[in-house]
């Protein structure tokens, strides 16, 4: 008797296990980065930066177009105090051409604009399971556009075709060869909101 209990205890105890760890997958996806801090101004990129509370967050309207003609008067090194317009929060328009899961845990989204594909720039989503995003006073913003922008992936693994609404800080990077980087290097970092518009 014993035998057949321990015989039907196993294969639950190995069918509930299974569904455990499907369910926390499905919570927690694999997006978490035990090294999620990026190198290049984290602070600023996740508005836990001095200047944070100078940044003008009501939204300009502006396009993908403008923006990456906007002249950078000054060069950026790594920890680059908050400038010029990164304390001004921006609100385009625009396609999104493709994205990744960078080694920080940011989502880098490649911005297009609406009346040429060609003209580009970066968009990015800090991860919210990152220690130190987690310091933002803004954390519920990213949690939110995460999510967000997760419910407009495909099966595919592709973005949807619409037009989105993005909203979040102006932010120069340094040029490293980035996915879609603008001329002048100026990215949405961290965007706030996202929103299909279709």
């Amino acid at each position: 008797m014993k035998y057949l209990k321990l015989k039907y205890t196993i294969p639950s105890l190995i069918i509930v296990s299974a569904i455990c760890f499907i369910i926390n997958s499905c919570l927690k996806p694999n997006e978490r980065k035990p090294d999620c801090v990026g190198k290049d101004r984290w602070d600023v990129k996740t508005l836990t930066d001095a200047g944070e509370p100078n940044v003008n967050y009501t939204p300009k309207n502006s396009t993908v177009n403008t923006l990456i003609n906007i002249p950078l008067l000054q060069s950026i090194e790594s920890r680059t105090l908050r400038f010029g317009i990164e304390l001004n929060t921006y609100s385009i328009q625009c396609h999104i051409r493709e994205y990744k899961l960078s080694d920080d845990g940011d989502y880098h989204l490649v911005l297009e604009d609406l009346s040429d594909p060609s003209i580009t720039m970066v968009g990015e989503i800090p991860d919210p399971f990152c220690s130190s995003v987690q310091q933002s006073k803004h954390l519920a913003e990213f949690t939110q556009a995460r999510n967000d922008f997760k419910n407009t992936l495909l099966v595919t693994g592709q973005v949807d075709t619409g037009i989105y609404l993005i909203t979040g800080t102006a932010f120069y990077d340094k040029v490293h060869g980035q996915l879609g980087a603008a001329p002048n290097a100026i990215e949405i970092h961290p965007i706030l909101s996202i929103g299909l518009k279709h």
